[in-house]
């Protein structure tokens, strides 16, 4: 390696970042969402308060939630897989099983969830912020994905 050249350590990093920001910057272009709207997204703090409540995040608030939480990330680097297409498409089946059933999946029925990057989601990488862990994969979810 020449002196000019950076570490191979390095490149797989900045190769990671752009991944993750061009997945995140992706979701940013494609919302229409009227910046009135943006600022009222729901704080990344939100909890709720009773487990018999409604549907809390059905699909047409998770496309207003996702860019909420791509913005928040580009702040602080806190995502390192981006798994938006997945949540979008699991608050539509979600959506579609309260219209037939009027029933919630359970608890955390519509809540969005982000996993530390230790717990293997299949076909993501689990990193734990090691390199050398970096475009490999999970064969299989780890059990609190299963649950979760």
């Amino acid at each position: 390696m020449a002196a000019s050249e950076p570490p191979q350590w390095l490149l797989t990093v900045d190769a990671k970042r752009k991944l993750r920001d061009d997945a995140i910057q992706k979701y940013l272009d494609g919302q229409n969402l009227r910046s009135e709207v943006r600022h009222r997204a729901p704080d990344a703090c939100y909890a709720p308060t009773s487990t018999s409540m409604p549907i809390l995040v059905k699909f047409n608030n998770q496309t207003i939630i996702t860019p909420h939480f791509s913005a928040r990330s580009m702040l602080t680097s806190g995502f390192t897989e981006i798994l938006f297409d997945h949540a979008i498409k699991q608050a539509k089946e979600l959506d579609e099983y309260h219209a037939k059933s009027g029933r919630l999946i359970g608890p955390l029925h519509g809540v969005p969830i982000t996993l530390k990057d230790q717990f293997n989601v299949k076909g993501y990488d689990s990193t734990l912020s090691y390199v050398g862990r970096a475009f490999k994969p999970a064969a299989h979810g780890s059990l609190i994905v299963s649950i979760l």
